[in-house]
């Protein structure tokens, strides 16, 4: 078997900050804010942070590298590198996980929290980029006045649900696209829209 899963875990990250932008798959929230699971206190900031999820991810790959296989430990049913999967699952970590987060108000955008968005700016965050949750044609963008941050979420995956289905039988995208492009301290989207 071709494990091109456990590669892409291997080399990916749960938290990327390039600069002063930010990278994670859900999103940033009150009860995940500088949580690492099985640690001790919360991160100080996003950097310490983003290092502590990242080693603990490869502490979980190498667990699995021990012990693929299911078994019984302490009365319950364990596998290496369970609590990364139970991290991706809805719920994970006791609902503190970045990486399965919908950070939708009844499918609307919406702001971050005070919280978030003051640990986000003492970390020297000014942009967050995230996807995981589809809604629609064209990525969210979200402007916190306060700070300036920026978080745009840019999971499109549903943007034309009448797509032909000829082909691939999943597709639910059609024809649309839209680019994010990192240009300096400006952010651009473009793209192709259904219509």
């Amino acid at each position: 078997a071709d494990p091109w899963m456990l590669e892409l875990l291997r080399v990916g990250q749960l938290a990327v900050i390039l600069g002063n932008s930010l990278f994670v798959h859900g999103g940033i929230y009150d009860e995940a804010l500088g949580q690492v699971p099985g640690d001790f206190g919360p991160a100080a900031n996003m950097s310490e942070w983003a290092e502590r999820l990242n080693a603990w991810k490869d502490e979980q790959l190498r667990d699995f590298a021990l012990h693929p296989k299911w078994r019984v430990e302490d009365g319950k049913d364990r596998r290496g590198g369970d609590r990364l999967i139970d991290y991706g699952s809805p719920g994970g970590a006791n609902n503190t996980s970045i990486v399965y987060h919908n950070p939708f108000n009844n499918g609307n955008p919406q702001q971050l929290s005070n919280r978030v968005e003051d640990f986000l700016a003492k970390s020297g965050i000014r942009r967050v980029f995230s996807g995981h949750q589809p809604h629609g044609e064209s990525p969210t963008v979200v402007r916190h006045v306060r700070s300036g941050l920026l978080v745009i979420t840019a999971d499109t995956s549903y943007s034309n649900m009448s797509a032909l289905k000829l082909f691939n039988q999943a597709n639910n995208r059609g024809e649309v696209v839209t680019n994010v492009r990192l240009r300096g301290d400006r952010v651009q989207l473009g793209g192709i829209l259904r219509d």
